[in-house]
């Protein structure tokens, strides 16, 4: 077995932790030979992207999935060792048939790097879209906990905005500087006239705070979130999901 092979079946092995959480994606199974693969669930709909991208998802089922997304997140983080993420963002994130979360490919990222199969990453395998302003300062960084809460906070945005941060950046050298200097996707686009909108306005500024030390941990965030979801009763999220339903066959149709 190659360096490269032991490092994907030692990090795969942290995969097996999903069956553990209702949030985290189960491992099946890990091939060596003759390709490296990672055996997964089928995830009905997709990734988080995808949907985003597809359909005007309804704010009921929004709140449920960044929710959940904060669940699976304190599951890592609360394991012994902590698990780090360290490129969570919406295509990270699958959806089963029912619409609930499962985070992929955590503990992947120094893999990735090393096999050299991620682009528009950083030489560490995560996305510099996503990745805190301490960590384009610093390239003898060791991420922690911190570095994941700022990310979600820009995955809060990608939630929101249904876009994707810095669209317009011509490269990462200039995302990375600007994040540096304080600049974060634009608010601009937050809609401001809704209350379950400000209040994760207002905590998706807090995870991406400046200063690491500022940043929730995942149990605040998602003790925060509960309270916006439990916002809407479970039959307004069902009706929500049939919304979807519909929005995604008449989108597949065109």
């Amino acid at each position: 077995m190659s360096g490269e092979q032991e490092l994907l079946y030692s990090e795969a092995r942290k995969l097996n932790l999903g069956s553990r959480s209702d949030h985290v994606i189960s491992l099946l199974g890990v091939c060596l030979d003759p390709n490296f693969a990672i055996v997964m669930p089928y995830m009905e709909n997709g990734s988080l992207a995808g949907l985003l991208r597809d359909v005007d998802v309804p704010w009921a089922l929004r709140w449920r999935m960044a929710h959940e997304i904060s669940l699976g997140m304190t599951f890592l983080h609360c394991q012994n060792p902590q698990i780090l993420h360290c490129d969570l963002k919406a295509e990270n994130v699958l959806l089963d048939g029912d619409f609930h979360v499962k985070i992929s490919d955590f503990g992947l990222s120094k893999w990735k790097a090393e096999s050299r199969v991620v682009t528009k990453t950083s030489p560490e395998g995560s996305t510099i879209t996503h990745a805190p302003p301490e960590f384009h300062s610093n390239i003898n960084l060791v991420p922690n906990t911190k570095f994941d809460v700022y990310s979600f906070g820009v995955l809060l945005w990608e939630i929101v905005t249904r876009r994707q941060p810095y669209a317009l950046a011509a490269n990462s050298a200039l995302i990375s500087m600007a994040v540096t200097m304080g600049q974060r996707p634009d608010l601009t686009l937050i809609p401001t006239d809704r209350e379950d909108v400000t209040s994760v306005s207002e905590l998706m500024q807090t995870c991406w705070s400046q200063n690491p030390e500022d940043r929730p941990t995942f149990d605040d965030c998602a003790d925060r979130l509960r309270h916006v979801k439990d916002r809407f009763s479970r039959e307004e999220i069902r009706q929500a999901i049939i919304t979807v339903e519909k929005m995604k066959t008449a989108a597949s149709k065109k």
